[in-house]
Order: structure tokens, then C-alpha cells, then sequence
């Protein structure tokens, strides 16, 4: 099995980089000789919480090296500055952050499973073509509450982890998209699906995101909405 993964990241406009929120690891992976399993999964932080950068990222690397949920949670509690914040920041973290999940895990044996949180997605390509995506199929289905997971466990509402089961060939790709551009990709054609397929670096993504940003849809908003961006894309063999 030859995986090669890229990942490609966009804060939203007016924002810095230190102020993007999603995150996704590996960021960029090759590996020619055999292998049983790859795993690789982007998370988006919940920008009206605090820390969910920090919570995104753990999230990430959590589902990578297959680190239960606890233990993750532990380390966010251990990492965030617990002196000198203001007061409004110290409430905020104590009620936790949030961020939505996808991971994916590719076996050697031609089978991948997919686990999702809320609206960052998975998207499986075949010749061009959408087979699955997981766990919305439609821009129509995304929302402003989807399912997060919290970094500190809520007795109050319980995390609805989705799962997905698949076959892959060889030439497939995949995308693990944060929402904005999940679903912009889902409400477009297989054309446009194509161009974000070939989007080489940081740069393209800025480039083509000034460009959607720019076309407004009958309702006067833009195509693609003002929010951080991350496509990871996986070709396997």
C-alpha cells in the first residue's frame, strides 16, 4: 500500500495564522514499503470556545495514534495557562472547548474506516468521481450546531461518534475537509470538485479561496464562506 498525503490550511480572511483553529496530522506523509494501517484526521475548532486550536490539534494526533479520548482530554487540561488570564478567558475554559472531528484509517487489505464528529467531512473519489461522503452528502445539510466533541467530559450532552466502513482500489483519493470548503465542494460539480483535487500548495488555496469568496450566490453571500480552511488530500495505491 503507497499512501502519500498533502495538507493544505487557510485562516479565515482578516485572521493570522496564529489565529487558525483547525488543525490535521500528519500535515504531509509518503511511505512506499508495506504497511498494515495509515491513519490521518482534521479537527475545527469551535472558534466561541477557548483554546480549540490547542483542542483541534490534540484531537488530530489523539485519533492518529489511536489515544483515547480521556487521555487527550487530560492533556488540553494540562496545557492551557491556568495564571494571569483574564477572567472571561479562565470561565471560557472551564467550560471546555470544541471541535469537530473526521479521521480516516486505510488497511492494506483494500477496506478503510472512517470516524466523524459533527461537519468536517470525508470525501471518497473514484475517477474523478464522488463515491461516499461522510457523514453530510449535501451543502443543504450543514448547520450552525453541529455534533462537537468537548474537551472535558459533559455529563450534559453526549458525543455522537459516526462511523463508516468502505473499500478502496488503487488511483482513489481522499479529502478531509473542515466545513466551509466541504461544503462548497458538495454543492458543486465534479469540475470543480477536480480543481480542488489539484490544488498544489497554500498559495492555490489562497488564490482559489479570493476567487469563490468573490462570487456571490442569489442570496448575496459568497460561494465560499469566510472561515478557516484545511483540505487534506490522500492517493493510495
Amino acid at each position: 500500500m503507497l499512501v502519500t498525503c498533502t495538507t493544505l490550511s487557510l485562516p479565515k480572511d482578516g485572521n493570522t495564522e496564529d489565529e487558525y483553529e483547525d488543525a490535521a496530522y500528519p500535515l504531509v506523509f509518503s511511505e512506499a514499503e508495506e504497511q498494515p494501517e495509515f491513519r490521518c484526521a482534521v479537527a475545527d475548532g469551535a472558534t466561541e470556545t477557548s483554546f480549540s486550536g490547542l483542542w483541534a490539534n490534540l484531537l488530530v494526533r489523539g485519533y492518529v495514534e489511536a489515544e483515547p479520548l480521556e487521555q487527550s482530554r487530560k492533556k488540553w487540561k494540562e496545557a492551557i495557562p491556568s495564571d494571569g488570564q483574564p477572567w472571561y478567558v479562565e470561565e471560557k475554559a472551564q467550560a471546555g472547548a470544541y471541535a469537530a472531528l473526521v479521521g480516516l484509517s486505510l488497511y492494506a487489505g483494500g477496506t478503510w474506516a472512517c470516524e466523524a464528529v459533527g461537519d468536517s467531512c470525508l470525501i471518497h473519489i473514484r475517477e474523478k468521481k464522488i463515491l461516499q461522503s461522510f457523514p453530510l452528502t449535501s451543502a443543504e445539510e450543514f448547520n450552525n450546531r453541529p455534533s462537537l466533541v468537548c474537551s472535558i467530559e459533559n455529563p450534559t450532552s453526549q458525543i455522537e461518534f459516526l462511523h463508516l466502513r468502505g473499500d478502496w482500489q488503487a488511483g482513489d483519493k481522499f479529502l478531509l475537509l473542515t466545513d466551509a470548503i466541504a461544503r462548497w465542494v458538495l454543492g458543486k460539480s465534479e469540475a470543480e470538485l477536480d480543481e480542488v483535487c489539484n490544488l498544489a500548495s497554500d498559495i492555490d488555496l489562497r488564490e482559489f479561496s479570493n476567487q469563490q469568496r468573490s462570487v456571490l450566490g442569489e442570496d448575496g453571500r459568497s460561494s465560499l464562506h469566510n472561515d478557516d480552511i484545511t483540505i487534506m488530500r490522500v492517493d493510495v495505491n
